[in-house]
């Protein structure tokens, strides 16, 4: 993060230079004046460290640095409405924004020397006698005389201070005023100056929703005071870079049912759908072809990667310099979080994705799953496990949290104007054990945000590009209880007579079918009907018994019975003569089963009965 306490010292440096060279700065710059113009690039209201497009300034007029002259050093501010996010070097307040003199070509790039400590450039140039800091002659500074040719070209390049959260000064920028034309019969000569390499915090101005954007705004100043025409310029236009949509094919589980890898449709879950928000929002880390002949040295160039403008050259004194400079640690990446992850499942994913726009065959734009969400791409490896799809990844939860990154690896030439959508299949396996309520009952979800995520949001040394989560959580799939729903039709404790219940486990039998315990709540409705009562767990292979006289005293009427566990079966007795003589009147029944229409067959899961004559019913069994 900067140390804006260093910012004194550079003012301090800076009010040495301007001492020597005001007077003649004041006199350069009469009649001097810059129009500015910019291509506003599309931004990503998850960004914080967005490209703002290029500021240019095209200026005319002043006066030509004589031959041997010193050439006036001019600081030029930039201000952003949120803050500058340009990457930090040197762990000082040296950034890699750049300023260039007359769009200096790939190979031919230099820039002044910057002192770290200072935290500015020192360019001391000299005049040509021709304006606009051209050529390649020097000059001996005492005398002014050519001192003949040489190959190193003149600074045409200023390296960036960070000078506040949302300001950055490209300090001593050697600018020679072009002058007046030649003659009446020729154009004005001008000096071209482009500030580019500005990141911008998007997430701090709102996440707009549907098709509505955001502004981010550049404004440009100098300490020489020449004008500068429209000086305020759009450099970002705001909008939603990633869509969530809803999860295709999400499933109900049983919990008491295994989900065993046999294939692809047997254990597929769910599908998690994204799209692009714009056509250019997922890039890749630098581009797979470059239009034109133009590189990430082209100043100006539009590449639609995550890197900027790279200099190309012999870079004179830029702190820092080097891979970092301009260029992003990686591709876009895509976060999927899936949360509430039952214990005991684990979920297979593809390794690699294909957006669903296709050209000729090929995928627009292919994702591929990387190990870090933050550190250097490295592929993730198919499970070679028995059974598992081809190309699928296992993932195990983490307290109930599967996180699953993708990178952009692969684009047609198509992609930049092409909105790509995204479909992840999602296999779940786990193995049913409803005894240690494995797996655990619950409703997954999935978030999906780009990545890595950060709280990072100024300037600093950390991995570009970063976001900030904006997703809501979309529900998966979920894991049910194993039940069944007894209907007692009739039940009494009035009169005389009272009601023996009996609920049996059944799933313990002789054809190997997965043990299964748990409690029955009984629900009365009817005449003085109590709350719902819970028994005791019922152990599979075994019978609860209890009286309706201990349970719902006083009670008639109907009661159903919904048991965590499959296979119940119950049994009433109503008679008068319980705990002694009575009228001998006594009626027995089997309970009726209500199928869950929730549920998922099992081998002996009852179904629900169709009826050839169109009527409606409840199905019941016993």
């Amino acid at each position: 993060m900067a140390d804006f306490r260093k910012i004194a010292v550079t003012v301090a440096g800076l009010a040495c230079v301007l001492g020597v060279t005001g007077t003649a700065s004041a006199q350069s710059f009469v009649g001097f004046a810059c129009n500015a113009n910019a291509t506003p690039f599309d931004m990503r209201a998850e960004g914080i460290t967005e490209q703002a497009g290029d500021v240019v300034l095209t200026c005319t007029g002043g006066t030509v640095t004589p031959l041997g002259f010193q050439i006036p050093a001019v600081n030029i501010t930039v201000s952003l409405n949120t803050n500058i996010t340009s990457r930090l070097l040197s762990g000082s307040n040296l950034t890699d924004a750049v300023l260039l003199i007359n769009e200096p070509a790939p190979g031919t790039q230099s820039f002044c020397p910057a002192n770290s400590s200072l935290n500015q450039n020192n360019c001391t140039e000299f005049g040509f006698g021709v304006g606009g800091a051209q050529g390649t002659q020097t000059y001996n500074p005492l005398s002014g005389i050519p001192s003949g040719v040489t190959s190193t070209p003149r600074y045409n390049g200023v390296q960036g201070t960070l000078v506040g959260p949302s300001q950055v000064t490209f300090f001593g920028v050697p600018i020679d005023p072009p002058g007046a034309p030649v003659s009446q019969n020729t154009n004005a000569p001008s000096l071209t100056l482009r500030i580019t390499n500005i990141r911008a915090n998007a997430s701090a101005l709102g996440a707009p929703t549907g098709f509505s954007t955001s502004s981010v705004f550049e404004t440009v100043s100098t300490s020489a005071g020449f004008p500068i025409n429209n000086n305020v310029q759009t450099v970002g236009s705001v909008r939603r870079g990633l869509i969530q949509g809803t999860n295709g094919t999400v499933g109900a589980f049983q919990q008491c049912v295994s989900r065993v890898l046999a294939g692809f449709s047997t254990v597929l879950a769910e599908t998690v759908n994204f799209s692009e928000g714009f056509a250019t929002a997922t890039k890749l880390r630098v581009p797979s072809f470059f239009p034109g002949g133009a590189t990430l040295s082209t100043p100006g160039a539009q590449l639609n990667s995550e890197s900027q403008f790279v200099p190309s050259g012999t870079q004179g004194g830029f702190i820092g310099g080097g891979a970092a400079v301009g260029t992003a640690d990686f591709a876009t990446r895509v976060r999927l979080t899936f949360n509430a992850i039952q214990t005991g499942v684990t979920l297979y994913v593809p390794v690699t994705i294909a957006s669903n726009q296709l050209a000729n065959g090929v995928a627009s734009e292919v994702l591929t799953l990387t190990s870090s969400e933050a550190g250097s791409f490295s592929a993730v490896s198919a499970s070679s496990a028995t059974n598992v799809p081809t190309g699928f990844a296992a993932f195990t939860p983490t307290a109930g949290t599967i996180v699953a990154i993708y990178e952009v690896t692969s684009q047609a030439i198509t992609s930049p104007a092409t909105i790509e959508t995204f479909s992840v299949p999602v296999l779940a396996v786990y193995t049913a054990s409803p005894s240690t309520n494995v797996p655990s009952l619950g409703v997954s979800t999935v978030n999906v945000d780009f990545a890595p995520l950060s709280t990072v949001i100024t300037a600093a040394s950390s991995p570009i590009p970063r976001y900030v989560p904006s997703s809501t959580a979309v529900n998966g799939f979920s894991i049910n209880a194993c039940t069944t729903v007894l209907l007692f039709p009739f039940l009494s404790n009035l009169a005389g007579f009272d009601t023996g219940l009996a609920i049996s486990a059944t799933a313990t039998d002789p054809f190997g079918t997965l043990p299964q315990s748990g409690v029955c709540t009984l629900n009365f409705y009817g005449t003085a009907a109590p709350a719902a009562f819970v028994t005791p767990t019922i152990a599979s292979g075994t019978a609860y018994t209890n009286l309706l006289s201990t349970v719902a005293a006083g009670f008639q009427g109907y009661m159903i019975a919904q048991c965590r566990f499959q296979y119940a079966h119950g049994f009433a007795f109503i008679t008068d003569g319980f705990g002694g003589p009575g009228r001998g009147l006594s009626q027995g029944y089997l309970a009726l089963i209500i199928p869950d229409p929730s549920s998922n067959s099992g081998s002996r899961a009852p179904s629900n009965v169709n009826f050839a004559n169109g009527s409606s019913g409840e199905g019941l069994t016993n």
